[in-house]
């Protein structure tokens, strides 16, 4: 037996660095002695606000690289990465590598690896969407469908592989003979992590005059919802009526790539009024510590991200999805959200009747304890 499991961890996008935040605190803090880790930055997400903020909020070792790939076409991103990966595997050598959830950055990490026979370990494995339109799925499926180690978030995503022929196997794990493991998801461990951190008190909250209950914390960045004009316009529109009907604010931490389309794209006097309007709070992106005090402070959540859906829930918030499929179709089974689109009266909807929930959101995702879970799988199929 080898003296440390080196394991080479690959993000680029911010829900990536939550994820390897908190399974590398667990590696630091209980397995150090056994694994050695090495995160490598493709560069997917570049600017402070959506890369630097979250290494230094979660306290994460520097990267051993950074890539420094940056924004272009799905096409000619994942093949510079896929270049660049390569080089890194071939010379850090490690044992395995680690990809999270579905990004270009996962795809590419699990290609280069499996060309040049290094198992991989995926985390968040098994979700499914059902529409192959979605980049995410397409990346989620081919890296499933080349891992040795898959660390699932829930029953759903065990039922769905096994949907694809890819179930648990006992022996040497491989990708021809894979393991398919529920361990729980490493987010949730993450906000009972950093829940006492989150207090009752947010500077933002003072700074631009919202009260607990009192706001809507929304996010839009899917090219499904910015890339449209029309699209773009018709959910902003939707927001403002939502606040207006309803009195309270919006808080919308804007994904640069969706501000640059918005001030590009829309018609310039809808533009001027939305981002004129008192109850609209339009602002960089910000900080994990942030998002969750934020979260946790508001009436309800408005999102098209994936990762974000399931932070609400977890901290007992109602989610409206701004998509018409999602891959946590389990927050939609019990009732704590909905899916819309990009439509108003849908949106309007499912503000109604999420606004009538009280109490706890049921627990879905584990015991808190997945990132424990996974590095013990890990030692035991790779030492």
């Amino acid at each position: 037996m080898k003296s440390k499991l080196k394991i080479a961890t690959v993000v680029g996008a911010r829900p990536q660095f939550i994820k390897a935040g908190v399974v590398n605190r667990i590696i630091r803090d209980h397995f150090s002695s056994q694994i050695e880790e090495e995160i490598i930055h493709t560069g997917q997400h570049y600017d402070h606000g959506m890369s630097d903020l979250f290494f230094e909020q979660l306290d994460i070792p520097k990267p051993a690289a950074h890539l420094g790939i940056g924004s272009s076409s799905h096409g000619s991103q994942t093949g510079e990465m896929l270049i660049k990966l390569e080089q890194e595997f071939q010379s850090r050598k490690p044992d395995a590598i680690m990809v999270y959830g579905d990004t270009n950055s996962t795809l590419a990490g699990a290609l280069a690896a499996v060309k040049i026979h290094i198992p991989i370990i995926h985390v968040e494995s098994g979700l499914r969407s059902y529409l192959t339109a979605m980049p995410e799925e397409v990346n989620r499926v081919c890296t499933d469908h080349v891992s040795s180690l898959m660390s699932c978030p829930n029953q759903t995503a065990i039922t769905n592989l096994k949907k694809e022929g890819i179930t648990d196997q006992i022996g040497a794990c491989s990708a021809d003979n894979p393991w398919v493991r529920f361990h729980g998801d490493v987010m949730y461990d993450n906000i009972l992590f950093l829940r006492d951190k989150f207090g009752n008190h947010c500077a933002l909250m003072d700074q631009f005059g919202m009260e607990e209950n009192g706001f809507l914390l929304a996010t839009i960045h899917r090219p499904s919802n910015t890339d449209s004009r029309e699209t773009l316009q018709k959910l902003f529109s939707g927001l403002q009526d939502l606040a207006s009907q309803n009195n309270l604010k919006v808080f919308l931490p804007l994904h640069p790539r969706t501000l640059k389309l918005a001030e590009s794209n829309l018609d310039t006097t809808f533009w001027n009024s939305f981002k004129s309007d008192k109850n609209i709070i339009i602002h960089d992106p910000i900080g994990i510590i942030e998002i969750g005090q934020l979260v946790g402070q508001s009436k309800m959540v408005i999102t098209d991200s994936g990762g974000l859906q399931k932070e609400a829930v977890f901290l007992d918030k109602p989610c409206i999805i701004l998509r018409d499929r999602t891959e946590w179709v389990e927050l939609l089974d019990c009732g704590w959200g909905k899916t819309v689109g990009s439509d108003p009266e849908k949106l309007t909807s499912a503000f109604n009747e999420l606004s009538q929930l009280t109490g706890s959101a049921p627990p879905l995702y584990g015991d808190g304890d997945a990132a424990q879970k996974l590095c013990a799988d890990i030692l035991k199929a790779f030492s």
